[in-house]
């Protein structure tokens, strides 16, 4: 299930970027295209794509980069990849005049991952909503009930 993330405005280098469309979900994970990659970072696709094939031969290649069909409207289709946050990383250290593309970019799938990633408060509220705050606070109680007990076995044998 493919979800275009839709973070909004951040400043980077002084100026306001619109992340829109630059990470979207696959397989719950974010990732990119490496048409949207050569768009952001004014390259050739095929560029790109080069580099990308050119890092085949190191282990991690199939984890970072997943090769899929585009199909265009007009009929035509060719080979993408799918990259993760990772092959991001990894294939922007190709392209090293293009901080402010790689800030932009950084950015967008942080904050892909930050709405995927609850905080410890949103997951302690779902847990609450979940059992009940009454049950929670039981068992919280028999816890500290037997770190106590726990505590004072250790005391009584020093």
């Amino acid at each position: 299930m493919n979800q275009i993330i839709k973070t909004t405005v951040a400043e980077i280098g002084g100026e306001e970027q619109n992340y829109e469309g630059l990470v979207t979900f696959h397989n719950d994970d974010p990732v990119t295209t490496s048409l949207r990659f050569a768009e952001i970072f004014g390259e050739c696709h095929d560029h790109v794509l080069q580099a990308i094939d050119g890092l085949k031969e190191l282990e991690f290649h199939r984890l970072y980069f997943k090769p899929v069909i585009y199909n265009q409207k007009e009929g035509k289709s060719f080979k993408i990849y799918l990259i993760s946050m990772d092959g991001f990383l990894v294939l922007s250290t190709a392209f090293p005049n293009k901080k402010t593309q790689y800030d932009i970019y950084y950015e967008a799938f942080r904050a892909a991952r930050k709405s995927r990633n609850p905080s410890a408060g949103q997951i302690l509220c779902t847990v609450i909503d979940i059992f009940g705050a009454e049950r929670i606070i039981e068992q919280l109680k028999k816890c500290r009930h037997l770190e106590q007990e726990i505590e004072h076995g250790k005391n009584a044998h020093d």
